[in-house]
Parts: structure tokens; sequence; C-alpha cells
């Protein structure tokens, strides 16, 4: 059995993602306990650090000189602890030498569909027996590129008879003509596609034309990690996760408003800022360490050096600190409501509000959402983390029932993906060969 693994996102720089993907290869390994796993990622050694039993396919293959293959086999020889920490030193002589402006412009589509253009569509000619599109909310105008590849990769795998499914997803909002059209002649040939929250994604993906039977609600496939990970106990602390880029469209303006109100919570509480930081340098504008450190005006419990490469394991175990965690980005929520900690969520942006409505759907009134639109934000926000955190020890049960739920949904969705490609693979076996 071999496997191909797409996360759209190539540089294994979000922490979010990294977690989905690695419940989705965990899972999968355990249907497919002999399968060739390979993931199209941008480096083989940030597979070898996160995925030791994978293999890394590179998604500018075409380009790779001998130089840089001879730099992979290196990395490939090094002890994975000292591989992290040779690729965190990397990253800080990088980071003293740039300084990384918050919140850039939305990177021009045309440069992103020529790299697309690069990406590994020989491997779906190399025999390939499943492509699995793996979690995140790339089908979505705001990141159109990465949508149409994913919607190219899985249109070629279907082409030749390559059983497609796409797990841990979240839908939306998809109002691009172009993308409409796209996801409207890929989508409902896709064998089956899990869906992390029944709010938005169902209705979207039927007027899309893709047949409810194909649609299984999941709930995000990271959830599994961080409830395995609870503490017996709920903290005491504050976790503080953001993100500053074109399309979360929250500005400075916010930011000083946040702010104000996370240090008046620290100090009212005596509780320290956890700072939550999930994505590096994704379209060179994730810079979620700078944001928070902004944010915490100096009372930050951690400092920045050497967390890059933290495991997804590493961010959940901070998270396990918190009595409360209040986000502007998605997973510092989705791994402190899976451990029964409550979640206060901050957005600007239709795709945020999208996406943080459709897990307050899934946890309840644990997960709170305030919509950064007008002067009064700053109070609705001292008044959520008042709430969560008076509210934290009678929440906890209810949420760990809803990630305990979400769970088993996950587990039966990768068990129909496992029953579908057995059922396809015996058909195939009974039509004679010409």
């Amino acid at each position: 059995m071999r496997i191909l693994f797409d996360t759209a996102v190539y540089d294994l720089s979000n922490k979010g993602n990294v977690a989905m993907l690695q419940a989705a290869v965990n899972r999968i390994a355990g249907l497919w306990p002999e399968a060739s796993i390979r993931i199209i990622a941008q480096g083989s050694q940030r597979v070898r650090l996160y995925f030791p039993k994978c293999e890394g396919v590179d998604p500018y293959l075409g380009r790779v000189s001998k130089g840089r293959e001879r730099i992979n086999r290196l990395y490939g020889s090094i002890p994975r602890p000292a591989l992290r920490l040779l690729m965190e030193l990397r990253e800080e002589v990088q980071h003293r030498r740039t300084t990384q402006p918050l919140g850039q412009p939305e990177p021009d589509p045309e440069a992103w569909r020529l790299v697309l253009k690069n990406l590994p569509y020989a491997e779906l000619d190399g025999g390939i027996d499943l492509l699995v599109a793996t979690g995140g909310q790339y089908m979505a105008d705001v990141v159109k590129p990465l949508a149409l590849g994913v919607l190219n990769r899985l249109e070629l795998a279907i082409q030749r008879g390559i059983p497609t499914v796409m797990v841990g997803q979240g839908i939306g909002p998809i109002e691009d003509a172009e993308l409409i059209s796209r996801a409207q002649e890929v989508l409902p040939r896709v064998e089956l596609i899990l869906i992390r929250e029944k709010k938005y994604a169902p209705t979207l993906l039927s007027s899309l034309g893709v047949q409810p039977d194909r649609v299984v609600l999941t709930g995000d496939d990271a959830i599994e990690m961080a409830f395995e990970a609870r503490s017996p106990s709920i903290g005491q602390e504050i976790g503080v996760g953001m993100r500053v880029a074109h399309y979360t469209k929250i500005n400075e303006d916010h930011l000083a408003s946040i702010q104000l109100a996370l240090s008046e919570a620290s100090q009212r509480y005596g509780a320290r800022l956890i700072s939550l930081p999930i994505s590096h340098g994704w379209y060179e504008a994730e810079v979620d360490d700078q944001v928070i450190r902004r944010l915490s005006a100096g009372q930050l419990d951690r400092r920045r050096g050497l967390n890059v490469f933290d495991s997804p394991s590493a961010i959940i175990k901070s998270v396990s600190r918190c009595r409360v965690v209040v986000t502007g980005a998605f997973h510092p929520a989705v791994f402190a409501l899976a451990q029964g900690i409550p979640a206060v969520c901050l957005a600007k942006s239709n795709e945020y509000v999208t996406k943080f409505m459709g897990l307050a759907d899934q946890f309840g009134p644990g997960c709170q959402v305030i919509v950064l639109d007008g002067a009064q934000s700053g109070d609705q926000l001292r008044q959520a983390i008042d709430a969560a955190w008076s509210s934290a020890t009678q929440l906890r049960p209810q949420l760990l029932e809803a990630g305990g739920r979400q769970i088993e949904w996950g587990h039966a969705g990768y068990q129909r993906i496992f029953e579908l490609v057995t059922s396809l693979k015996a058909r195939r076996e009974l039509v004679p060969s010409d």
C-alpha cells in the first residue's frame, strides 16, 4: 500500500497543520501498518523531524540541485535531537539578520501559480494507491492558489483511477467564481471528505455538488493529541495565541486593545501569560511569536529562543498549564478545548469568524467568539476572560465530553476510508486485465 499525503502548505511551519498531519498519518498507518507513506513537504529534514517513519517528497522536485541532495543526505544522518538544535540555530541566525514585518500584503497569486506548476504531479504517475489531502482551511477564497493546487492534484489522481480522500477539512468561505467552478468540477468526485465542523461545511459542499453520503463529520484531527495530553486538573495561567496576516485582518489598533485586556487580566488573577505560537513564516507573514511578545508587554513566561521547531506536543504541553486561552489563531483554541480549557477566540476576517464559530458549535459555551468590529471589543474581551476564568472548572467536563465525542467520530471516519479503499481495490482485482 503506497499512500501520498498532500498538505497544501509544504514548509511544515504551522504546528496546527503538523498536528493534523501527524494524526492523519498515525490513523492511516494504524489501518495499513505495512504501508509506504510519503509526504509532500519542503525539506527532507523537516519531514524527518516530525515524521521519522515517512519519506518526504520535495514539492519543487524538478529544481533540487545536486548540492541540495547532498545536504539532504547529510541531514538524514544526524540524530533527531541534534537535527532539531541545528535547525533552530540556523533559524535564529536568519531571524537576527532580517526584520520580519507583521502582516505583509497578500502574496501575488500569479507568483504562487508559477510555484504550484512545479509541484510533484509525477508522484501520481509513480503508482500510489491513495492520495490523502490533509487538514486545514485552505479550500477557501483567501488562499485560492493553494486550493487550486490541491484541486488540480486531486483531479489528476481521479483521472488515473487513484482513490482520493480529504481529512480534517475546514471548507470555505468560497465566493470566488474560478474557485467555485473548479471545486464543482473536482470535489463531487472525491471519494470521502472528512470535515471538522457542521455549521458551514455541509451546506457549502452541497452547493458545490458533493453528495451528503461522501461527507463525514469528524472534528479537527488534532483534538485527539491534545485530549490525550490533558492534565488531571486545570492550570492557572493565561495562554496567548495570535496571528497577524493579510487573511486575519487583525491590525495594530486591535493589538493595542488586546494587549491592555491581557495585561489587566494577568494582574487581576495573578496569572502569567504563556506564549502559544503556532506558525513561523508561511507566506513570510505568519510570525506568531513576534506578535505574542508584543501583546505580552514583557509579561511572557517564555522567551523566543529555540521554539520554531517545537513539536505540536510541546505547544500542547504549554496549553495544559492554562486556565484560559485567548487566541486569534485557530489551533491554540483546539488544543485548549480538547483539554477541557475554555478558549476566547478573536476574529476580524470572514474566514476566521467562520472557523471559530464552527469550532464553538462543536464545543459549546466553553468556546467564546469575539468579532473585533468596534470600540467595544476591548470590553467584550475583558468580560469574556472573566467569564471563562470563573467558569473554567464547571466547563471542563462538558468540554472533555465534546472532545471525546469528536475523537470517536474521527476514528469512525478513518475506518470508512479503510473500508472504501479496500472495497475499491477488491473490485479492481476482479476486473480481468487485457
